[in-house]
């Protein structure tokens, strides 16, 4: 009796999906000094869309070089964008006043206070608003390093914040390192000015 020959089944290989950007995007290459929030603040797109159409699971971490996908038409204004004095395009860099002190009521850091020391996960609380509410465009919290020149975006949101104890950010200490911080409120109004932003220092241990 002849024994029934066995086959093998074919080997099946899964190819890892790609992030494909959305329809109509086109590739724009990361030039040096910028961050997410500055392309998507000058490409007109909000924050998460950017990073979501782009399969960025930190957009603190993007490096020059870098090839994502923006809207159609949008590389003009990253072109021309990063706008002096009070314009919002400035984003995280320097040419916002790194002063340290919080002098308006409705930009305002509640909690926690200025010099606390600080070990695990917290929540930033404040105050995050206009005084004309129809002006209102976003917030934007920021941390970095006291001897660091760069801020890195927290948490941009659309949602003004009322305060005093209302909850703004949360942040880790432990994916910073140790070290002597500032932290930074700034509101920003739908023409892309902004009051003077609220910074206070803090240590991460």
């Amino acid at each position: 009796m002849l024994a029934t020959p066995i086959t093998a089944s074919p080997t099946v290989s899964i190819t890892p999906t790609a992030c494909p950007p959305p329809a109509g995007w086109v590739p724009y290459t990361i030039r040096s000094g910028q961050n997410l929030f500055r392309i998507a603040l000058n490409a007109g797109v909000p924050l998460t869309e950017l990073q979501t159409a782009n399969c960025i699971p930190d957009a603190r971490f993007i490096e020059a070089g870098q090839i994502i996908y923006i809207p159609p038409g949008a590389a003009s204004g990253l072109q021309h964008g990063g706008a002096s004095g009070s314009s919002a395009g400035v984003s995280s860099e320097s040419t916002i006043p790194l002063q340290v002190g919080c002098r308006l009521p409705q930009v305002q850091i509640s909690a926690p206070a200025p010099g606390a020391v600080l070990t695990a996960p917290f929540t930033i609380q404040g105050t995050a608003t206009l005084f004309d509410l129809e002006q209102f465009n976003f917030y934007k919290v920021e941390i970095r390093r006291e001897d660091e020149t760069i801020f890195h975006n927290v948490i941009l949101s659309y949602n003004p914040a009322p305060g005093p104890s209302t909850s703004l950010a949360s942040i880790n200490p432990a994916e910073f390192g140790p070290g002597i911080y500032q932290i930074r409120l700034t509101v920003v109004d739908i023409t892309g000015n902004y009051p003077e932003p609220c910074a206070i220092r803090v240590t991460f241990r």
